[in-house]
């Protein structure tokens, strides 16, 4: 299916783009930062028949901490 993505942007514009970069194969119907004009994309999208799709990160400030790569993450 061609779904389209949307996603947070990125505080780091380098990061961002490159990250967009990596994802956009995976993603036919176009890829999308959140913004105002989003909602008018994803409209467009879902009449011309398409599949808009969200990617649901959290930042959850409550949790146990996890290491990650051997350091201590978390709070």
């Amino acid at each position: 299916m061609p779904f389209t993505g949307v996603y947070q942007n990125l505080s780091n514009p380098l990061v961002d783009k490159w990250l967009a970069e990596k994802r956009s194969p995976l993603y036919p119907g176009g890829l999308y930062g959140k913004s105002p004009a989003t909602a008018r994309a994803l409209l467009r999208v879902a009449r011309d028949g398409g599949y808009p799709a969200f990617f649901a990160d959290q930042r959850a400030a409550h949790g146990i901490p996890v290491p990650f790569f051997g350091r201590p993450r978390g709070r």
